[in-house]
């Protein structure tokens, strides 16, 4: 589990001020080095904590205030012995509190938990290798986020962020995460390549069938892959071949601005509660007068209905 999604998944009403302000810059100050380019990102997610707690605690009490906070902490304390950090600093807080050995949490109506079946993932991927052809990614992410704060079925997703992602991280992020929704955004190329970040740094362009092949081994829990990236339809085709899963893709190159417009008008129907196939005729229906608007194609399988039910059915 990754420490974006350890803060923004666990939250607790009884006592968070404490708590938050003496691990803040506890994780922040002694974060690995290999998250160093996501902590910007991790940054911000952590100073959403508390806005996410008082919109939960407007919704009424959780029913057993302390256990989202027991579990939240004993997964940053099991998240630090896996990354080799020092856990002494958390794992005083952790006996302070008495959660030793935490039991399980007893969540409230309508708060999802993992394994309660009723939550949504959402994993977000972005690479940015070609500093000649700089996108604003940072802004879909965050405009993203802000969405889930304001539409009706915001309990159901969770969304995770892995920043600058490199080809050899993409199967352990979903293994890992599991996800229902996978969403890259970035460059691609005309045969339905993506750039990824190489393992030096470098830009590496990674063809079509590969990436559908990593999807087809490890994207099991997959029910909709959204490519917010240049003629990445034909990566669209190249997945439904191989799953039975939803998948967006641009027919065409897109400017900056209709696909982070696309991207907004999507996850706000998601996050309303539409299915991907309503959201998306939504969402490409905003995009009308823009040169590139027809670029936003959702393509499924040959009578597959997965893209006309919800995600978390």
């Amino acid at each position: 589990m990754n420490p974006v999604s350890i803060v923004t998944t666990w939250a607790d009403t009884v006592g968070l001020t404490l708590q938050y302000q003496t691990l803040r810059p506890l994780l922040l100050g002694g974060i690995h080095t290999g998250y160093q380019a996501s902590l910007p990102v991790f940054s911000r997610q952590l100073d959403q904590l508390w806005s996410d707690v008082q919109s939960l605690s407007r919704q009424g009490p959780l029913a057993d205030g302390k256990a989202p906070f027991r579990i939240w902490l004993a997964n940053v304390v099991a998240w630090a012995e896996k990354t080799g950090q020092s856990t002494a600093g958390l794992a005083e807080l952790l006996a302070a509190q008495g959660l030793a050995e935490p039991p399980p949490a007893t969540p409230a109506a309508g708060i999802a938990v993992p394994g309660d079946g009723g939550h949504v993932d959402v994993l977000f991927l972005s690479a940015n290798p070609d500093r000649e052809k700089l996108l604003n990614l940072d802004r879909e992410q965050n405009e993203i986020q802000a969405i889930t704060e304001a539409t009706l079925e915001r309990h159901r997703f969770r969304l995770a962020a892995w920043p600058d992602i490199k080809l050899s991280q993409l199967a352990p992020r979903l293994l890992r995460l599991k996800p229902q929704v996978l969403h890259f955004s970035g460059h691609g190329g005309k045969q339905g390549d993506l750039l990824l970040r190489g393992e030096n740094g470098e830009a590496r362009s990674v063809p079509a069938a590969a990436l559908a092949d990593i999807l087809e081994i490890v994207g099991s829990s997959l029910r909709l892959v959204i490519l917010n990236a240049c003629y990445s339809d034909v990566l669209s085709e190249a997945i439904v071949a191989r799953l039975d899963v939803a998948v967006v893709g641009m027919t065409r190159a897109v400017s900056d601005p209709t696909a982070l417009q696309y991207s907004r008008g999507l996850y706000q129907g998601l996050f309303d509660g539409l299915t991907p196939h309503d959201a998306h005729r939504i969402a490409a229906a905003n995009l009308s007068g823009r040169p590139d608007e027809t670029a936003p194609a959702l393509r499924v399988r040959d009578g597959s209905q997965v893209a006309k039910q919800l995600l978390w059915v």
